[in-house]
């Protein structure tokens, strides 16, 4: 249970945040208005606190720390709404690796691991690889091992 002491400290504290400490006035007002709160359930003495004066465009209702709050003079005009943009149109998608070295599969002069190499910047491990897979999904590659080209099968 906390004693007195540590909630006056508490109090004082929660007073001390003000607007010539630097604090922005909601801060402020929520603070004192949480200090006046602490000391009406707490049931301490409020003539032991300094109380601030309200910041500029709020005032005490109530008497500080006996159920009293800092409330605004007048009504704090509303933020006008954002008007949202409309959503831009998706971006054309790339082909993919896949579709990439089908369509150099089904061309009519075929595909060299170095043309799969230059374009990918692979290895040329890596580009048969990718013949293989790739061209087992499309339904088969012919290689002619005279010109060293690939095709997909018709």
């Amino acid at each position: 249970m906390t004693n007195t002491s540590n909630l006056y400290r508490k109090v004082r504290a929660l007073v001390a945040k003000t607007v010539t400490n630097g604090c922005e006035p909601a801060e402020a007002i929520s603070a004192a208005n949480l200090a006046s709160k602490l000391i009406a359930e707490h049931q301490l003495d409020a003539a032991k606190i300094d109380w601030p004066a309200a910041p500029e465009g709020y005032r005490w209702e109530g008497t500080p720390g006996v159920g009293g709050e800092l409330v605004a003079e007048a009504p704090v005009p509303e933020k006008p709404k954002r008007t949202r943009t409309p959503k831009a149109e998706p971006k054309p998608k790339r082909p993919t690796r896949k579709e990439r070295v089908a369509e150099m599969l089904r061309s009519q002069d075929g595909t060299t691991i170095e043309a799969i190499m230059s374009e990918f910047g692979v290895l040329a491990h890596s580009a048969r690889a990718m013949v293989s897979v790739y061209g087992r999904e499309i339904g088969g590659v012919t290689y002619d091992r005279e010109n060293k080209v690939y095709r997909a099968r018709a």
